[in-house]
């Protein structure tokens, strides 16, 4: 009887194992996305008074703790928030925030002379540029939706030149994430194309 307890026993744990090991073997791989300009170099445009390849540094860039994390978060609701195990940033978001704002302004400002925050105390910064997002989100097949405040500074007296609240909202055209990722890409994009007028306005 003991025997017969023991073989039995012995082949449940065989058979649980080898289920689990299935399971596992069935889960999809996660996916790795990252944020990246969409802006044509091509077509670079300088404003004729404008000073001649200027400094630009930006950051530091601040985002909300629910945001703070390697997985993607959407929204499924006003008050509710998913987080997906299998969809993940490659790096970090704040990271690629920053890098994506910095490509965007190199191209809108026609300058080579753009920095991430924290840069040399030696680097001759004329402007410089600080984001607090409070919302970077949304929901697949649906739109992206960025909230953000940002601060323009001049850099030389460290004068605050102006600070604004700026919203955005991108269609995603599609239900993927990798649509979703790209629509998240186009409200930085938008939020560039704010901060390289207010620029531009200023340096004349």
């Amino acid at each position: 009887m003991k025997n017969n307890l023991l073989h039995y026993s012995g082949f449940f744990i065989v058979a649980v194992l080898f289920i689990v090991l299935a399971g596992c073997a069935s889960t999809d791989p996660a996916r790795f996305y990252t944020l990246n300009s969409a802006l044509d170099t091509n077509a670079q445009t300088q404003q004729a008074d404008m000073k001649d390849n200027m400094a630009i540094g930006i950051g530091p860039v601040k985002l909300p703790d629910y945001l703070d994390r390697p997985q993607i978060v959407t929204r499924s609701s006003a008050n509710e928030i998913m987080i997906d195990e299998f969809h993940r940033w490659a790096g970090s978001l704040e990271g690629d925030i920053s890098r994506l704002i910095m490509e965007n302004l190199s191209i809108l400002l026609f300058t080579d002379r753009a920095f991430l925050f924290p840069w040399k105390s030696s680097v001759p910064v004329d402007y410089q540029v600080t984001v607090e997002v409070s919302r970077f989100d949304g929901e697949p097949g649906n739109q992206a939706v960025l909230h953000a405040q940002w601060t323009l500074f001049n850099y030389h007296d460290r004068k605050m030149l102006l600070t604004k609240k700026s919203m955005y909202t991108e269609e995603t055209g599609g239900n993927d994430y990798a649509a979703f990722v790209q629509a998240m890409g186009k409200t930085l994009e938008s939020l560039s194309k704010d901060i390289a007028d207010e620029i531009a306005k200023v340096s004349r």
